[in-house]
Formats: C-alpha cells, structure tokens, sequence
C-alpha cells in the first residue's frame, strides 16, 4: 500500500511539473504574442496620425486654392471695371469736349490712324 501510495504521489508530482513546465511555455507563448500585437498597435496608431496630418495639409491646400481663386476673380472684376472706364474716358465726344474747354482745335491734317 505504500508503493501504491509512493506511486501516486511521484505521477501527482509527475503532472504539477508538466503543469509547471506547460504553465512556463504559455507564459513565453504570451509574452512571444505581445510584442507583435503592441507594435502592431503603435504601427496603426502611426499610420492613423500619417492619414490625419495629410487630410489636413490638404484641407489647407484647398483652402488656399479658394482664396487665390477669390482673388483673382476680384482682380478680374476690377480690370473690367477699368476697362470700361477706359472706354468712358477716351470716348470721341468726351475727348472733343476736354479739347473745346481748353482751348484747342482739329486739325486733319495731325490725325494718322493707329492698328494694333
């Protein structure tokens, strides 16, 4: 009875050694499995602020895009603006009547035509 006794107390310590030893190899499994899955976590965490700082810089691209386009149509409503001014004030009535107030007079024979 004893043997038997012996016996099952060596396979009792026989199994919490496996145990141990499967406990161990779990441990070193999980510590294997942490290190990929937090530098995955700080890859995407990394990427996620990449895609962040590109969306913004593009927000401001466009941004900027629609304020030169503001600009220039500003630009371009002043020139028209000026161009019909320009027409206003070199027309031939209001030229005649500028050279009437002071005091000058047509002559033909000074008058050549200009083409572009």
């Amino acid at each position: 009875m004893a043997q038997v006794a012996s016996q099952l107390q060596q396979q009792r310590q026989q199994q919490q050694e496996q145990k141990n030893v499967s406990n161990s190899n779990s441990v070193l499994l999980h510590k294997k499995l942490l290190i990929p899955t937090y530098a995955s976590i700080v890859w995407i965490g990394l990427m996620t602020v990449g895609v962040i700082a590109s969306n913004v810089g593009l927000t401001n691209a466009q941004l900027e895009l629609q304020r030169k386009t503001t600009q220039i149509s500003q630009i371009n409503n002043k020139n028209s603006d000026l161009k019909q001014e320009i027409s206003e004030l070199s027309n031939y009535s209001r030229l005649e009547k500028v050279a009437d107030t002071s005091g000058l007079t047509l002559n033909n024979k000074n008058i050549r035509n200009v083409t572009k």
